[in-house]
């Protein structure tokens, strides 16, 4: 049994303010804590949460603190 999630019919995927600081490196935490608060409320689980919308929330909510758009492709990929 995995000690860090004790139910197997349970999964769970946790994302930091860390995470939200890789498309945005100048947001202070409460800022971060705000935009991963807006990820949860706003979540389609069809889409699920990923740098993309990560990006797209910090790009809606602190336009000037986000990466331009073809550097955060070149780093991510998309």
């Amino acid at each position: 049994m995995n000690p860090l999630n004790p139910n197997p019919d349970w999964m769970t995927i946790s994302w930091h303010i860390d995470d939200v600081r890789l498309v945005a490196p100048n947001l202070q935490d409460f800022q971060c804590q705000f935009i991963l608060e807006q990820l949860k409320s706003k979540h389609d689980k069809t889409v699920g949460i990923n740098m993309t919308t990560i990006y797209n929330q910090v790009k809606e909510n602190y336009p000037s603190a986000v990466m331009f758009d073809n550097q955060f492709n070149e780093i991510f990929g998309v």
